[in-house]
C-alpha cells in the first residue's frame, strides 16, 4: 500500500491507570491538510499500537491511495 502523503505517528503515554491497559498515540500529517488525531490503543506492544494508530488515521481521512 502506498499514501498520497507522508503520515507519522509516536506514542504520547503509557495508559497504566486504565482498567484495560494501551497507548496513546499521536498521528499527524502535515500535508496536504494539517491534522493531528490521538488515539487510543489497546495491543501487545507500541509499535502494533502504532501501527493501528496509523491504520485509523487513514481510514478516518481517507488519505488511502486508490
Amino acid at each position: 500500500m502506498s499514501l498520497p502523503v507522508n503520515v507519522m505517528a509516536r506514542r504520547v503515554l503509557d495508559l497504566v491507570d486504565s482498567p484495560i491497559a494501551g497507548y496513546r498515540i499521536a498521528v499527524w500529517c502535515e500535508t496536504p491538510a494539517n491534522r493531528t488525531a490521538f488515539y487510543t490503543v489497546v495491543a501487545e506492544s507500541d509499535t502494533l499500537a502504532a501501527k493501528e494508530a496509523l491504520n485509523r488515521f487513514i481510514d478516518e481521512f481517507d488519505l488511502r491511495k486508490e
